[in-house]
């Protein structure tokens, strides 16, 4: 019985949100967009990102030929 409370419940409310979704105007949101600033530092922490997991590739690599040139 409450399973079929809670299926009953749960489904009202999917209901009334996808109601809601339908309802909700369809012009653009109202998020502010980001300062020229804030998208440039994006930029520049992903590239840092990139380049240091490129330098731990390099240096794992070096790694490896060292220890290979080292079995030899």
């Amino acid at each position: 019985m409450r399973r079929l409370i809670t299926m009953t419940a749960g489904m009202m409310l999917t209901l009334a949100l996808a109601v809601a979704a339908n309802a909700a105007p369809a012009g653009k949101g109202t998020a502010p967009k980001t300062g020229k600033g804030i998208q440039n530092a994006k930029k520049v922490a992903q590239a840092k990102m990139e380049r240091s997991k490129k330098m731990q590739d390099v240096e794992k690599r070096g790694h490896a030929k060292r220890q290979q040139a080292m079995k030899k």
